[in-house]
C-alpha cells in the first residue's frame, strides 16, 4: 500500500496485483473515504464470505489456516461480512479504479460488478478493467502494463492539481 499526499489528502493504491493489497485499498476507501482522494484495487476481494467459501478443500492445511486467521464462513459469517468492503459499498465517495481477473475462482467478477454498480449509482468516477485469461493475479506482462498505464492515467486525472 502506498500513499501520495495531495492537499492533506491521500490517494491509495495497491502496489502489486495481489489480493490483500486490493482488499486493503477497498477497506480504506469504504471505512475512511474522507482521508483519500481516490483508490486503486486489483484482484481485490470485496466479500470475505465468498472468498473463503471458494477456497479449495485441498490442501486442507491451507484452508484451515485461512479459517483460523480470517474466520470460518459458517461460524463467523456476521464478522466476515462486517469486514468485507462490499458491506460498506454505500460509503464509497471517492473515485475507484477496480481491476479484475476474469477467471479468478475466488474473487469473482460478480463482486467487482457489484462495486461498479454502487459507483455508477452514486455517480462516482470509476474505471473497471477486466483481464481475460487471468486467474487470481495478473501474470502476463501485457496485462500488467495495461494496468500500470490505466493506473497512471487514473491517478493523473484525480491527483492533477491536487
Amino acid at each position: 500500500l502506498t500513499s501520495t499526499n495531495t492537499n492533506q489528502r491521500t490517494a491509495i493504491q495497491e502496489t502489486r496485483a495481489s489480493s490483500y493489497g486490493g482488499y486493503a485499498a477497498l477497506c480504506a476507501a469504504t471505512v475512511t473515504p474522507e482521508r483519500f482522494t481516490c483508490a486503486l484495487a486489483a484482484c481485490a476481494p470485496a466479500n470475505l464470505l465468498t472468498l473463503l467459501r471458494a477456497v479449495p478443500p485441498h490442501p486442507a492445511s491451507r484452508r484451515a489456516m485461512l479459517h483460523r486467521r480470517i474466520g470460518h464462513p459458517d461460524t463467523d459469517a456476521d464478522m466476515l461480512w462486517a469486514r468485507s468492503p462490499l458491506s460498506r459499498a454505500h460509503d464509497l465517495s471517492i473515485p475507484l479504479l477496480l481491476a479484475q481477473s476474469a477467471d479468478d475462482p475466488r474473487v469473482t467478477p460478480a463482486e467487482s460488478a457489484e462495486l461498479v454498480a454502487v459507483l455508477r449509482d452514486r455517480g462516482l468516477d470509476h474505471d473497471h478493467l477486466v483481464f481475460e485469461g487471468e486467474g487470481g493475479r495478473l501474470t502476463t506482462p501485457a496485462n500488467r502494463m495495461r494496468l500500470r498505464a490505466a493506473a497512471e492515467a487514473f491517478l493523473a486525472r484525480h491527483l492533477a492539481g491536487g
